[in-house]
């Protein structure tokens, strides 16, 4: 998960202790919490369709983390797939397809399943729902939901519109959404965290530059929406960024045309590339979250003018479907899509917060269009240029 060596590549985190987080409303990435249980729970729940041992295990871990954090902190989960991740999400269920196969073939004939069990590790629907309902009667004021998509885009969201102060991860993509602070390496044993302040990060590494600049960096050097062109290494990257000064496709360009920079794998042309790095600035801007305010499922930041002419060429919803269901879009978040599975708590939680939240919450800024950002002066049949650039992208939707 994340953005390959990014964490290498900023100012370095403060170490400091879960003491530091007196008061501190924090964001929790509930499925860094559980990939922690694929050591010891993988056979309960792939096998005995058992959550109890994972549950126990995200209590220890909660209790430790939110013994100086205010009460009022969130929870958040992974809710449904991410269309823009697709290929990669099917690559890696079609790889658990596999091992659980393995894994079940070994246990038939009384075998050990090696770490069979550890790489097909995954918490379906109706368990992650159950988990949900356990931790609530553990921890009666904690937030916990699932978000539409995946969960970093709603932890930014909570923390930028001023409804969480920190977020807690192990997901350095978290950084490329501007988060004040950020949480990584929590230590459940010593209590030790690293805790990186963004203003940092733009001040001493980037010259002053914003989150903006971070993710054109992140999506040259790869990420989960786009594969890195093989040769071009964070030193290639910030040299040619540098010289194109932030003109992020000239960049992809004069990458493309560098001795020794070749293809990712199964991409066809640069043309190719260019469309996913399209994609990837687009879900990181537009990503779908749920807005606990007026519980419907939207776009992060509302869709610009200019961005909707790239989007009619590329598709639509990419990076989520919006819901103004707002029935459905609160029994998703809380569970309440499971049959037989009383999650009355959980919606009474989750209705507290948000009424508690309308005098506090914080309206994001309206950000510069995505088209503009690129540098984009031009779009004729398909086909997007400006200085230094031009590229195809109807080949690819």
């Amino acid at each position: 998960m994340g953005v390959k060596s990014l964490l290498q590549q900023i100012p370095g985190p403060q170490f400091l202790t879960v003491k530091r987080l007196q008061n501190m409303r924090l964001a929790i990435d509930g499925h860094c919490i559980l990939h922690r249980c694929c050591m010891f729970a993988a056979k309960s729940i792939l096998i005995h369709n058992d959550i109890s041992s994972t549950v126990k295990y995200v209590i220890s871990y909660l209790e430790t983390l939110l013994e100086f954090a205010s009460k009022r902190s969130i929870l958040i989960f992974d809710g449904g797939c991410l269309p823009s991740k697709d290929a990669t999400m099917q690559t890696r269920q079609d790889n658990k397809i596999f091992h659980l196969a393995e894994a079940k073939k070994l246990l038939n004939l009384g075998k050990s399943p090696g770490d069979h069990l550890i790489k097909a590790f995954s918490i379906n629907s109706s368990q992650l729902s159950r988990i949900q309902v356990a931790l609530q009667q553990v921890f009666p004021d904690l937030v916990i939901f699932q978000s539409p998509c995946e969960a970093d885009a709603q932890l930014a969201f909570l923390i930028n519109s001023n409804l969480a102060d920190a977020v807690v991860t192990i997901d350095s993509d978290l950084l490329l959404y501007g988060p004040k602070y950020a949480i990584f390496k929590f230590d459940q044993k010593t209590g030790d965290i690293d805790f990186f302040e963004n203003e940092n990060i733009y001040t001493q590494k980037l010259q002053g530059k914003d989150f903006i600049y971070l993710q054109k960096l992140a999506v040259l050097a790869g990420c989960d929406y786009v594969p890195n062109l093989k040769g071009a290494g964070w030193v290639k990257i910030w040299k040619v960024i540098k010289e194109t000064n932030g003109n992020l496709l000239q960049c992809l360009t004069l990458l493309g045309d560098t001795k020794g920079v070749t293809l990712p794998d199964n991409y066809i042309s640069l043309n190719h590339v260019a469309f996913d790095v399209l994609k990837a600035l687009l879900t990181f801007r537009y990503h779908v979250i749920y807005d606990p305010i007026s519980q419907v499922f939207r776009s992060m930041y509302e869709v610009s003018q200019e961005d909707q002419k790239l989007l009619q060429i590329m598709g639509n919803k990419f990076f989520g479907t919006e819901n103004d269901d707002q029935d459905y879009c609160f029994k998703f978040v809380t569970g309440g899509l499971q049959e037989d599975l009383d999650v009355k708590e959980v919606q009474k939680v989750l209705k507290q917060f948000a009424q508690d939240s309308l005098n506090i919450v914080h309206k994001l800024p309206k950000l510069p269009s995505i088209f503009d950002l690129l540098q984009i002066q031009n779009i004729h049949d398909g086909v997007i240029s400006g200085e230094g650039f031009s590229f195809d992208l109807t080949v690819y939707q």
